[in-house]
């Protein structure tokens, strides 16, 4: 029953093609980003292709899971796309003062912050898709609203 009470409070159900594209997203980012430590994970086209791929997926992958985790789950309750939009923005600037302004932390590298761009950018793509064609109206949530 409790689970009913949580769906009627959503406004979009994901369809099912955005149902199962999410999580294999979520795994292929984890996949990448395990790549990092796991050799027997690692992709050799993406290292035929770019050498030092795995010395920057980390920056990649988190910021691409968080962003298309709050993506995903704002989109569920009827957040605008615009103000994750500007989520994005706000991930890619945490990404650079990482990467720039707390050199305690870390060792300044642009490539770090650029492969944290690509990671908000894929998943405003994969945001912006599941937006236009994922999503459908929670009936339980109209009929709620009245």
């Amino acid at each position: 029953m409790e689970m009913e009470k949580i769906i009627e409070r959503l406004k979009y159900l994901p369809k099912i093609g955005l149902a199962i594209t999410y999580p294999i997203l979520l795994i292929i980012a984890l996949m990448l980003f395990f790549g990092r430590n796991l050799e027997n994970w690692r992709l050799d086209f993406l290292l035929n292709a770019m050498p030092d791929f795995y010395d920057h997926v980390s920056n990649f992958s988190i910021s691409f899971l968080i962003y298309i985790t709050i993506g995903y789950t704002g989109l569920i309750v009827g957040i605008k796309l615009r103000a994750l939009i500007i989520i994005g923005v706000f991930i890619v600037l945490v990404n650079f003062m990482v990467e720039f302004f707390m050199t305690f932390l870390n060792t300044p590298d642009l490539m770090d912050a650029l492969y944290g761009i690509f990671g908000v950018v894929f998943g405003l793509i994969f945001i912006y898709a599941a937006k236009k064609y994922g999503l459908k109206i929670n009936e339980s949530y109209i009929r709620e609203r009245g």
